[in-house]
């Protein structure tokens, strides 16, 4: 059943299908709805063989309900004695959609072979696109000319279903096309500017007791810099968690990019206010002279102490970075 099969890593790629799933926090599985059919018909009582399970399809609908670890992210099918041609190779992804059945369908070997080889001329043309609506109407005309060339004849409903598919699969890819970029620019323009606070406070740090004002406002310039950085980083919060929630489920990636947020805005933001605001006002009374102003030594001191703070929390922050961008793209490894 394999022969015509490619990487394993590619199939991975080719196999995001619609499906049910419950998810039970108290157990830590999800519950799977398969359907299996033999085009549109119910394949009952048949034996399938889901990773290390062996299950039966009831006497009516053809339907298998399984459960599987919650941080599964994809699961082969096997069916003695027939072929799998959708999903290819019989490689499943787990989706997000918990209103749908995941449609396992058997067919020949020359289906089989012939939707792989439509899979690869789809992915070379997606490598090159990255609107949906633009893919879907190509896809479909790759696919006639294919069947045409290759004096191939399908049933329609198996063409239907392919291109369900492929429609469903370019909706994440250009989903997670678009997110990565998004989050990677406000972060690192959110790290960078902490770190031109933080390098001018450090070089100033001196310059700015006693000054007539020209340190002052360039350690000012680096505030409303970082500022800017921080709201525009804020105001994309809930988007870029809510892109990675749809295009890659509630899983660990998605809390992850909720701590790496957070720690932007909360934690290190924190220590960022105690450096450009508190710690100039106590420069600024000191300056000038105020009544009960901190002496120089004290306020020195708590400016290195916030600069080292901020300094190993935003690298922190730069290498937490990298990490979930790697896991975001290994989840998709198109986007690499």
């Amino acid at each position: 059943m394999n022969e015509h099969v490619p990487g394993f890593r590619f199939l991975l790629t080719l196999a995001l299908l619609m499906m049910s799933f419950r998810v039970n926090d108290h157990t830590g599985v999800i519950q799977i709805t398969l359907e299996i059919k033999d085009g549109e018909k119910p394949l009952t009582n048949q034996e399938v063989r889901i990773s290390k399970m062996i299950r039966f399809t009831d006497p009516d609908n053809g339907r298998i309900v399984i459960e599987l670890p919650s941080n599964e992210v994809f699961f082969k099918v096997e069916i003695p004695g027939k072929v799998i041609t959708l999903p290819p190779g019989g490689i499943v992804k787990i989706g997000n959609d918990p209103s749908e059945i995941i449609n396992i369908i058997t067919g020949s070997s020359i289906e089989q072979k012939t939707f792989l080889e439509i899979n690869l001329k789809l992915e070379e043309m997606a490598m090159n696109m990255t609107n949906l609506g633009d893919f879907v109407t190509k896809s479909q005309a790759v696919m006639e000319a294919y069947l045409e060339e290759n004096n191939v004849e399908l049933e329609q409903y198996k063409i239907q279903q392919f291109l369900e598919i492929q429609k469903e699969k370019e909706f994440y890819r250009e989903g997670q096309l678009k997110t990565i970029p998004l989050l990677t620019s406000l972060l690192d323009q959110y790290i960078s500017r902490t770190k031109d606070l933080c390098d001018v406070m450090d070089q100033s740090i001196d310059k700015v007791f006693n000054d007539n004002g020209a340190n002052i406002q360039k350690v000012n310039s680096k505030i409303s810099a970082y500022n800017q950085a921080y709201e525009e980083l804020n105001k994309n919060r809930e988007s870029i968690i809510s892109y990675v929630e749809t295009f890659w489920g509630e899983g660990s990636v998605y809390d992850e990019t909720r701590l790496l947020l957070n720690g932007a805005l909360r934690d290190i933001h924190q220590l960022e206010l105690l450096l450009s605001n508190g710690l100039i006002n106590d420069i600024n009374s000191y300056n000038e002279q105020r009544k009960g102003r901190r002496n120089k030594a004290e306020i020195k001191s708590d400016i290195i102490n916030t600069i080292g703070k901020v300094t190993l929390m935003i690298q922190n922050m730069e290498n937490d970075e990298i990490r979930l961008v790697q896991r975001l793209k290994v989840n998709y490894p198109d986007t690499q």
